[in-house]
Order: structure tokens, then C-alpha cells, then sequence
């Protein structure tokens, strides 16, 4: 979605993750990387994609500084003790220093009423900086799986099941009342944060979608699956962008 009013497009910021990465000219190195599919969608939208490296707490409103619209992506386990639990075991590969960063993303961003679309992992960032917590495996709530076991990355990719949305959220409007997604997690939503509306489930009743309460047009909806690796996953993107141009013609007109 171009901002035609001032000519720009909305700048979307996404979260990124620190990778070894075997190179021919080096051998291993570490890149700060997000994967192209959720730029891909960014830049479809009409957004301009800027990638954020994580960084020092007192980094987190300067980097934030004239950015539209924020997306905290997919990746690795939350840290049990970043919501205020004792480990059990379960979360692994967890970064202690990135929960931290992107839990104070989520914060300054909803402060500043910047638009958040949080996936996967960010779903439950987002959860987390509004005080709730999570399941550090789903198996704490059903006996349904909600990744494949094993197999090749097309089976893990290839993983569906059904979602519900609730009426009236943007999960409804964009999806209708019920649609098919992937579902590539192990951990979930358990008490859902003060402030977040709880938008979709699974048939099993796992937390699929939520979005931030309040008047007006939500400012930040999250989601369990990973639209950036759908064929239909363009109207989450859209939506973001749509809510950045938005925030942006109203600072132009105050």
C-alpha cells in the first residue's frame, strides 16, 4: 500500500536473528538475517522493509524512530524466566538477551501507537511484554500436535489444521470465519496477556490469534501460524501496512 498523500512508503521494521552461515569465502560467519519470505511480503504490500539487528535495551526507541510499522518474526523458544516462570526443561535454544530486546520492542511500539504483526515466536513476545505467559509445550494443553515430528522441511512446511476466528476482529475480516493454516510450534499462549483480545482458535482450543484491545482500529494482532509462508498470507502484510500508512497520514496532519 503506497502512501500517496507524501509520496513514501510506510518503513516496516522486522525483528531479526543472529545465524552461522557457511560461506565459500570465510567458511562460517554470523549474519544478521530474517528470512526473504517476510520481507517478500513487505515489500509486496508497499512497504519498505529495514531489518532490525537486536541491540541494547537503550537502542530500542532510537531504532523505533521513524518507523511505520513493526513485525517481530518467527524463530526459537522464549526464555520460561522473560515471563516470569520456572523453567521445566522443554524451551530450548532459548536468548535470554533477545527475548529482552523484543519484549521491549513490543513496548515502545505500543506506546508510540506504532502497528505491530507479531508471528509466531512474536505472538508470544508480544504476549509477554503485556504480561502473560506461556506453555512451554503444547502437549500442556492437548494431545493434538502442532508441528510434524521429523520428516523433511516440505512435511514440517506441510503441516495444516483448521483455525475458528472470532467475529469482528481483523483475523475475521481478512480470513472469514474459518480458513487453514501451517503450524510449525511447540509452545503456546497459556494466560493470555491484560489487553490482548484472544481472535482465533484451533478446534483443540489452543490460542491461534489475538489482537490489542481498545477503541478504534486494533494496533497490534499476532498469530500462532506463519503467513509469510502461505500463498494466502498477503492479507496480514497488507493489513500492517495499511494501519503504518494510516499512523503516518495522522502524524502528517497533527
Amino acid at each position: 500500500m503506497f502512501d500517496s498523500l507524501n509520496g513514501s512508503k510506510p518503513r516496516i521494521a522486522l525483528t531479526s536473528w543472529l545465524r552461522s552461515v557457511e560461506s565459500s569465502l570465510v567458511g562460517h560467519q554470523s549474519l544478521v538475517t530474517a528470512g526473504e519470505d517476510y520481507v517478500g511480503h513487505v515489500q509486496r504490500a508497499g512497504g519498505a522493509a529495514v531489518l532490525l539487528p537486536e541491540g541494547d535495551l537503550d537502542c530500542v526507541a532510537p531504532v523505533l524512530e521513524g518507523v511505520d510499522g513493526l513485525v517481530i518474526i518467527g524463530g526459537r523458544d522464549l526464555d520460561p524466566a522473560s515471563y516470569g516462570r520456572r523453567p521445566d526443561g522443554r524451551s530450548t535454544d532459548v536468548s535470554r538477551s533477545a527475548d529482552a530486546f523484543e519484549i521491549a520492542l513490543c513496548r515502545t511500539a505500543l506506546r508510540e501507537h506504532i502497528p505491530v504483526l507479531a508471528i509466531c515466536r512474536g505472538m508470544q513476545v508480544l504476549n509477554a511484554a503485556l504480561g502473560g505467559t506461556l506453555s512451554e509445550d503444547v502437549a500442556d494443553q492437548t494431545s493434538t500436535r502442532h508441528m510434524a515430528e521429523g520428516g523433511s522441511p516440505e512435511q514440517v512446511l506441510g503441516f495444516r489444521h483448521p483455525v475458528s476466528a472470532v467475529p469482528d476482529s481483523v483475523l475475521h475480516a481478512l480470513y472469514g470465519p474459518r480458513f487453514t493454516v501451517n503450524s510449525i510450534h511447540h509452545q503456546c499462549l497459556l494466560d493470555v496477556a491484560p489487553g490482548l483480545a484472544v481472535t482465533a482458535r484451533s478446534d483443540d482450543g489452543i490460542v491461534e490469534g489475538v489482537q490489542s484491545e481498545g477503541s478504534g482500529e486494533p494496533l497490534a494482532v499476532g498469530v500462532q501460524w506463519h503467513p509469510e509462508k502461505l500463498a494466502d498470507g498477503a492479507p496480514l502484510f497488507d493489513w500492517l501496512t495499511g494501519a503504518a500508512c494510516r499512523r503516518s497520514r495522522s502524524l502528517t496532519a497533527s
